[in-house]
This record gives C-alpha cells, structure tokens and sequence, in this order.
C-alpha cells in the first residue's frame, strides 16, 4: 500500500538538520523499524499501546511524536492515536 505523505514527511525528515538529535521512522516514512510505545514495563504485546510513525529523540527522551493520518481522517481516529501517544510512557526497541 502507498502512503504518500508518509513518504514525503519521512524525506523531508531525513533532510532537515535537527542538532543534537536522533531521528526515527517507521517503514511508511522510509524507516526500517516499527515504533513502538508503551505504557508499562516491562515490553510486551499487553504493555504496548501503539506504534507512532516517527520520533525525535533528544537525550534518550522523546521530544517530538509524529502520527501522519492519510486514510480515515475522522476524529475518533486523530484523538485515539493522539490519546494512545500521550498515555504511553516508554519506547522501547532493542534494534
């Protein structure tokens, strides 16, 4: 399945200069991971809440979550990810 905004968020991502910081995209925006968040410890399918479609990252905390709706723009759409993403509480990925 295409997604194109995903694509053209995840080039214009990897273009911009954000000092000091690490960004991360999921397979939709050109990343090679998931990314998962979680709400407890310790990582498991019941503790994790959703995967967000890119973060940045400074000083091992999240500073920004990127969540792209592109297909079911609908408000129970946009607020449960929004919801999921600011009740979750780690990211956890080994790899």
């Amino acid at each position: 399945m295409a997604h194109p905004l995903h694509e053209i968020i995840g080039h214009n991502l990897t273009n911009a200069n954000f000092p000091s910081c690490e960004v991360l995209k999921d397979p939709a925006c050109g990343g090679r991971q998931n990314l998962p968040l979680f709400g407890l410890l310790p990582k498991s399918n019941e503790t994790e809440y959703c995967n967000v479609d890119a973060l940045i990252v400074k000083n091992n905390q999240i500073r920004v979550i990127i969540e792209i709706e592109e297909s079911d723009v609908k408000p129970t759409q946009i607020c449960g990810k929004f919801l999921t993403s600011v009740l979750s509480s780690y990211f956890i990925h080994e790899t």
